[in-house]
């Protein structure tokens, strides 16, 4: 396990793990094996692949899953 500084940077991992977490001024990053997987940067969170393991909520809408299995888009707020 590491927290390293280098070049302004904060960079947390740990030996022989190929996820990597970057903490620059602007940015923080998620790396796995050297590559950006996710990032967050000019208040957006940028992610190259997803698994959700219940629902996903975007701004008034949500979806959720049903009971038979299926999947809805709802209204869940204003």
């Amino acid at each position: 396990k590491y927290i390293r500084f280098e070049d302004g940077n904060i960079i947390l991992g740990e030996t022989g793990n190929e996820l990597v977490l970057n903490i620059q001024n602007d940015r923080i990053s998620f790396l796995d094996g050297g590559a950006e997987v996710a990032y967050f940067s000019n208040q957006q969170l940028v992610v190259t692949d997803a698994h959700f393991l219940n629902s996903l909520r975007i701004g008034a809408f949500a979806w959720l899953p049903r009971e038979n299995g299926n999947l809805s888009l709802v209204k869940v707020g204003d």
